[in-house]
């Protein structure tokens, strides 16, 4: 399967995952429970690297580089 988004789109995207971010960021920083706590930082990491790529993939592609989608 393969998803074509349009730069309005990735924008939306980074929005919503920069937000989420921040909201388990703020969890992280309120909670004690060391299993809750470890489950959220691999939640962060993840969500991470997930913009990262979105980022990369969009710069590329303005760049002149391949069209952005997701396979």
């Amino acid at each position: 399967m393969l998803v074509t988004l349009t730069s309005e789109d990735i924008d939306r995207l980074v929005q919503h995952l920069t937000q989420r971010i921040a909201y388990i960021d703020g969890e992280l920083v309120h909670t004690d429970k060391r299993d809750l706590q470890r489950a959220l930082a691999e939640e962060l990491q993840a969500l991470h690297v997930l913009t990262d790529k979105i980022r990369c993939a969009k710069r590329d592609e303005e760049a002149g580089g391949a069209a952005f989608g997701v396979q």
